[in-house]
């Protein structure tokens, strides 16, 4: 999925999520394909040389836990690596809700909610 988005773009994005499908992350709350983008623009004003550098997939009966491992620096940090844990919660065969958590039982919890 991800490399599908970063060659396709928003295009792209519409065959993975749905319309309305909203983002509550590290650096706020947005809405639809375009506040996926604003929420990619709004990292990369904090974030150089961002990679993921490893990801596991978790089944999480209504959804998927997602473990990225990133690396990344930023105008206030040195190169760093941290987790981040993301839940992905689906309408059909599309993501409706993509949420940030600290660890991977507050995703799991959310999931069997």
């Amino acid at each position: 999925m991800r490399d599908a988005l970063l060659a396709g773009g928003p295009e792209a994005a519409e065959q993975f999520f749905d319309p309305e499908v909203t983002f509550e992350v590290a650096v706020g709350h947005f809405q639809g394909i375009d506040g996926m983008s604003a929420w990619f623009q709004t990292a990369a004003k904090y974030l150089i040389d961002y990679e993921i550098v490893e990801t596991r997939y978790i089944d999480a009966g209504n959804g998927v836990i997602v473990n990225n491992v990133m690396r990344a620096r930023g105008g206030h940090t040195r190169l760093a690596t941290q987790d981040q844990i993301y839940l992905l919660q689906f309408k059909g065969d599309r993501v409706i809700r993509v949420s940030r958590h600290g660890d991977e039982a507050e995703a799991r919890a959310m999931a069997e909610g």
